[in-house]
């Protein structure tokens, strides 16, 4: 028989906040400063299609002009307890009565938003290591991009970079994913052997 537990709304209010943001910055590759500014009217659900949701984030460090209206689309993973549509939504449904234009990510039972500081505590908590910084998220998104083979323009792409930014945050990633230590020690071995 399983342990009965008290519910406590907060916590799971702040577990869905958590989540929500990590999933989010993960996906978008966002910046701490970009999921704080992200409008409740910016978090489309049924678009590009069906079971999607779009984040519809402009303005940012590298769209100052706000020309980029095509937006982030997050897919559903099917028979996935991690489904990135399914954690938004469980934290949306929480906050529904927030105004348009108000900022998505809140605290609970005031009108307190979250700071850049936050985000950075949320990976900190979630992650619990020293080496959490403000780009945690962009740059582990950015890094499982790489690892899973997607080319480094795709992630420039992904993560709205029009500079060699990425490099510096995917360089050992892709380093690793290309195995480069077996290719240079398996070549420089068999040549010596030869």
């Amino acid at each position: 028989m399983g342990r009965v537990v008290n519910w406590d709304y907060s916590s799971y209010y702040q577990c869905c906040l958590y989540a929500a943001i990590i999933v989010m910055g993960l996906r978008c590759l966002c910046r701490p400063k970009e999921l704080v500014e992200l409008s409740f009217n910016q978090v489309l659900v049924d678009l590009p299609e069906r079971g999607c949701i779009t984040i519809k984030s402009q303005f940012y460090k590298n769209d100052q002009f706000g020309k980029d209206t095509d937006g982030i689309p997050i897919e559903p993973i099917k028979d996935s307890p991690y489904c990135p549509v399914k954690i938004i939504l469980s934290y949306r449904s929480l906050v529904l009565h927030k105004q348009p234009l108000d900022p998505f990510f809140s605290s609970l039972g005031s009108s307190d938003y979250l700071n850049t500081e936050f985000v950075s505590s949320v990976v900190k908590a979630v992650n619990n290591t020293s080496a959490v910084f403000r780009h945690s998220l962009r740059i582990g998104g950015a890094s499982q991009l790489v690892k899973s083979g997607e080319p480094l323009d795709m992630v420039g792409f992904a993560g709205s970079w029009t500079s060699a930014a990425k490099n510096r945050y995917v360089r050992r990633t892709q380093l690793v994913a290309r195995k480069t230590s077996s290719k240079i020690l398996t070549n420089s071995f068999c040549d010596n052997n030869h």
